[in-house]
């Protein structure tokens, strides 16, 4: 790739990054990684204090292998795990020591590296932590037999650190089980074990707090232990362990109220106890506790319906308490809590059957408890490229860089002098070395001239560019006179599109 000369005429913030570090994509090598929580002692037949295991997924035969130094110290009983949407951290609710410790995923190995400040004191009976799609705050359920409370943070983008929102915690129910966040994070759901029901909070976009949604508790099965939002954010499914049930929901897009759909709860095995969506939308999986199996359905898009896919439910390991879905939808592996290892089956893409693959299942620690994987890049990016109004190139191709206002996050390609103007937007390559839309490591010989944007654009300010049109991506609504909400702003300057 070609750089402009130091002599090319530009008059504006400019800054020159030269950027440490030889680490590829993680998924340009591998699959990703996975990561499961062993929560010892806390849980049934566990011993010691617990640890996460850590893995790399083979991305053809989604096999795992241990990552060097796997497993990584954790709290005291860690029950809960998530992965920052950007794929730098991880999270883990730490249930017995009552915090959330937080890793920096080595982009390389998959290996954990504990954040500056972990653990983060989060309340007692931390069980299950969550990060909002933005990947701006992290969510905790505090269960226990009394009101339960959920604890919000704010995350540092650069570090992972997490501090308290204001007003945290928030009132939840009796002995929440179970959080998540819907794919717009507009809302957040909670399972509450003992009063039978879920509350809904709407999330305030500029400081993280909650507050809790109209009518909300609303009803579930006995003992709802799990809930999760599928892709589309319409609907919401709830594993009520007690009552071997799903529930469903539709969702207020606007409010984020919750209505049963027709059909709702769908029998399941005995003792669900966790419940996931395929990435695409079709399926639904729930592992089963008691019945030691997972049953599968597919997902009436427009209904929200279930329909048990033939031959579930699907043998796993001894008591499989959690189940989670890789970033492609090919793979679905499940924590069994006993036998102290994951399965994992291959997912049939038009049926949603499951079938057992490879070397599964594969040995993790005391009690394995719950497991994520990392997300994969998203398919196709736009950036808007702003280059001050006497901007000169002076090669017939030309290299740039997107990055935001601190020039952590950055995305890079070459375009041709003709295409690039003043305020244009440009398809983002899908390089070998960059995670599109995400951190990006390079190599320590390259440096690379960038424009910072302004205070304005910073500020959600782009009225001064009559000829750019500037779409929400989650309407699909081009937002009036180019003026981006505050708390719709995030740190990276590129938007996903359909």
């Amino acid at each position: 790739m070609k750089l402009p000369s130091k002599s090319a005429n530009l008059v504006c913030c400019v800054i020159l990054m030269a950027l440490a570090g030889t680490a590829t994509a993680l998924w340009s090598q591998t699959g990703g990684f996975a990561y499961a929580t062993n929560c010892g002692s806390g849980c049934l037949g566990g011993i010691g204090s617990g640890n996460v295991s850590a893995y790399s997924i083979d991305g053809t035969t989604g096999a795992l292998t241990e990552v060097p130094g796997s497993p990584f110290p954790a709290g005291a009983n860690p029950f809960s795990v998530k992965v920052h949407p950007a794929g730098q951290f991880v999270y883990v609710a730490n249930a017995g020591s009552g915090n959330v410790s937080a890793y920096r995923i080595n982009a390389v190995t998959g290996a954990l590296a504990e954040s500056p400040g972990s653990p983060f004191p989060s309340g007692a009976a931390s069980v299950s932590v969550a990060v909002d799609p933005r990947g701006r705050f992290a969510y905790v359920a505090n269960g226990g037999a009394a009101a339960g409370k959920v604890s919000a943070f704010t995350i540092n983008d650069i570090t992972g650190a997490l501090t308290p929102v204001p007003g945290s915690p928030f009132p939840a129910g009796s002995a929440p089980e179970s959080i998540t966040v819907d794919p717009t994070s507009q809302f957040v759901y909670v399972a509450n074990e003992l009063s039978n029901n879920v509350s809904a909070y709407t999330i305030d976009w500029a400081t993280g707090a909650l507050t809790e949604a109209p009518s909300s508790p609303f009803p579930a099965g006995t003992f709802p232990g799990s809930v999760r939002v599928d892709p589309a954010g319409q609907f919401l499914f709830v594993a009520n362990s007690s009552s071997n049930n799903v529930s469903v929901f539709a969702i207020d897009g606007a409010t984020g109220v919750l209505t049963e759909v027709a059909g709702s709860p769908f029998a399941s095995g005995t003792d669900p106890f966790s419940v996931e969506i395929d990435p695409t939308d079709h399926f639904v999986y729930v592992a089963n506790v008691l019945s030691n199996d997972v049953s599968a359905y597919t997902l009436d898009g427009a209904a929200g319906t279930l329909t048990e896919v033939a031959g579930s439910p699907f043998p796993a390991g001894e008591r499989p308490r959690a189940v989670t879905v890789e970033r492609t939808g090919q793979f679905a592996y499940v924590a069994n809590l006993v036998s102290n290892n994951i399965s994992e089956f291959a997912i049939d893409g038009a049926t949603g059957a499951l079938t057992e693959v490879g070397a599964s299942p594969f040995p993790a620690g005391s009690a394995p408890s719950s497991a994520a994987t990392t997300a994969g890049p998203p398919a196709r990016c736009r950036a808007n490229i702003h280059l001050p109004d006497n901007f000169v190139p002076i090669f017939d191709s030309i290299d740039y860089i997107v990055a935001d206002s601190m020039g952590n996050r950055f995305v890079m390609g070459e375009t041709t002098a003709s295409k690039f103007g003043q305020l244009q937007s440009i398809p983002l390559p899908n390089m070998p070395n960059a995670m599109v839309c995400e951190l990006v490591p390079l190599t320590s010989d390259f440096s690379a001239v960038a424009y910072v944007p302004t205070a304005s654009e910073r500020g959600g300010n782009y009225s001064m560019y009559p000829g750019l049109v500037l779409t929400d991506p989650a309407t699909g609504v081009p937002f009036p006179n180019n003026m981006i909400p505050a708390q719709r702003l995030g740190s990276i300057w590129a938007w996903r599109i359909p």
